[in-house]
């Protein structure tokens, strides 16, 4: 390499070099400025709207929320990759691994709170899970071809397809010799018994049914039978 070549320099470096020393004296001068979000104001959107967590109304739940804090609050998201996998591959057959699979969804798609209090999934009844499940599916699938069809029969034997879907659901309402023992304060029901005084009642929570599915696991390993007729109740 000769010595022209060597002290030739590519115009277009000069230039690029040129402009970045105008930017550097101009920040040195005048600094970098303030930022205004003034023009932004009206297209602020809640953190958790940008991160896809979607309040849900707990009085659309089975329960009418009810048996929870009266600040109690919930919001839901859609399931991700490993959530779907992990209900892609469980067992169908196999009740226990459909109850823990579901079980995964809740946890990861779902966040409860009293107030600014974090709860956890396992503070949720029993009897709301399905209806949370399915709003899970609807945000996760929102296409309309992803619809849950199910077969139904009417009164004169003819099948027709029924979609699966929280808009459907229809629960039965409690029958007033036992709503009257509803306390809104304590948010479960008392009932003064004889001999054990007061008893507070509330349907079972999720993390009451982890803990029942964990004993059939158990009684199922150990090869041993177990009160069905009390599990049922229990459920």
């Amino acid at each position: 390499m000769n010595d022209n070549q060597n002290n030739t320099k590519d115009p277009y470096q000069d230039m690029v070099e040129g402009k970045d020393q105008e930017i550097i004296n101009e920040v040195k001068k005048n600094g970098l400025g303030k930022a205004s979000m003034a023009k932004f104001k009206n297209e602020t959107l809640d953190a958790d709207t940008h991160i896809g967590w979607i309040n849900l109304d707990i009085e659309l739940l089975p329960s009418n929320g009810k048996f929870y804090p009266s600040d109690a609050s919930l919001s839901i998201r859609s399931a991700q990759v490993a959530e779907i996998r992990s209900f892609s591959i469980m067992d169908e057959n196999n009740l226990i691994d459909i109850e823990e699979n579901l079980n995964i969804i809740v946890k990861a798609c779902t966040r409860f709170k009293s107030g600014t209090k974090m709860m956890s999934y396992k503070d949720i009844l029993e009897e709301d899970r399905i209806f949370i499940i399915l709003s899970i599916r609807d945000l996760t699938f929102p296409e309309p071809e992803s619809k849950l069809m199910l077969k139904g029969r009417d009164s004169n034997g003819e099948e027709f397809d029924v979609e699966l879907s929280t808009k459907y659901f229809d629960t039965e309402k409690v029958p007033a010799e036992i709503e009257q023992y509803y306390d809104s304060e304590k948010r479960t029901y008392q009932v003064q018994t004889k001999s054990a005084g007061e008893v507070s009642i509330a349907p079972p929570t999720i993390g009451v049914m982890e803990e029942v599915t964990k004993f059939m696991k158990m009684r199922q390993k150990d090869r041993k039978t177990w009160d069905q007729s009390f599990i049922q109740l229990v459920a």
